[in-house]
């Protein structure tokens, strides 16, 4: 980070008289700074007589720290942290599937070109969320249905650190309410019945400024706001989330099946499903071994291998 985004972390004013002396420069160089950053995405409000802040403060990554505690179970992982990326997916797809680390952890702390499925956006705010790549190579193929089993080790994760009915929207979201507070990418190098490497992306809605909201166009919560626990801080929060997602790898099929199923954010309900060209209304009935979504049709059950999901409401 830079020395002045340090200082304006701790979320108090700042007069600019006295960041210009605490960092040596000029007061019109605090104020190019302030609209470099602006210029980036950083919320910074400033008030005449009060001067500068950033609302709600910041903590900002240590990328030494979640490596010393993800390292007490993944010895080799190598951790970086970067202050922006276009997206920590992309980065990590960008690396060669045979020279790159075997377990590997890329988080930012604001994305440009954050990325959802099927080429959505994903509004990454500077320093208040969470944007984390875990890649990891395969020698005999990939584990099935990979985002499934990531999104469920995090929901799972999520619940043992006080978030209030954290559940799975298949096939890659997490919602609380029907309102999305995170969601998972899957990529995928290489041969996926073979030598390969997963590059799974996760973004966290931990705390979301609302001078963002109006940019996210669907309904959406944050952690803090549905129960993370305060004693549980972002960097805490980021190694146990990499943690989860490399756990979810070797996790077996019926244990994090179980849990989907505890966390299933559709099991029973309407839903309209948009696959290819067909568009199928049923009653959603969970899903199958190959972690397909079972569809009741008019009394049959149909198996949807992937698609954009609606739930329906009836008034």
């Amino acid at each position: 980070m830079t020395p002045l985004l340090d200082l304006l972390a701790d979320g108090q004013f700042h007069r600019g008289p006295d960041l210009a002396a605490a960092l040596a420069i000029s007061r019109a160089g605090i104020n190019q700074q302030i609209q470099a950053l602006r210029a980036q995405g950083m919320a910074i409000e400033s008030v005449r007589a009060r001067g500068y802040r950033m609302p709600g403060g910041a903590e900002w990554l240590d990328p030494v720290g979640i490596r010393r505690s993800l390292r007490r179970t993944f010895a080799g992982i190598t951790v970086e942290v970067v202050e922006r990326t276009d997206s920590t997916n992309r980065a990590l797809m960008a690396l060669d599937l045979h020279s790159a680390a075997r377990q590997q952890v890329l988080l930012a702390e604001h994305q440009t070109q954050g990325r959802g499925r099927r080429g959505r956006v994903w509004v990454s705010p500077w320093g208040h969320n969470l944007y984390l790549t875990c890649a990891q190579t395969f020698d005999d193929g990939l584990p099935d249905a990979l985002s499934l089993r990531v999104g469920s080790g995090i929901a799972k994760l999520l619940a043992t650190q006080g978030v209030r009915g954290i559940q799975v929207k298949w096939p890659n979201d997490l919602w609380v309410a029907d309102h999305k507070c995170g969601g998972v990418l899957v990529e995928v190098q290489g041969d996926p019945l073979g030598h390969c490497r997963a590059v799974v992306g996760v973004g966290l809605n931990v705390q979301t400024p609302m001078s963002v909201a109006s940019q996210i166009d669907q309904p959406w919560s944050d952690l803090r706001t549905v129960g993370l626990k305060a004693s549980v801080t972002r960097n805490q929060l980021a190694s146990r989330v990499a943690r989860a997602i490399f756990q979810s790898f070797v996790t077996e099929p019926e244990q994090w099946r179980a849990t989907y199923a505890k966390h299933d954010a559709l099991m029973g309900r309407s839903v309209r499903i948009l696959s290819g060209g067909d568009d199928v209304h049923g009653l959603a009935c969970g899903i199958n071994h190959a972690g397909e979504l079972q569809v009741n049709v008019d009394g049959r059950e149909q198996a949807v291998r992937s698609g954009e999901v609606s739930v329906r409401t009836h008034a």
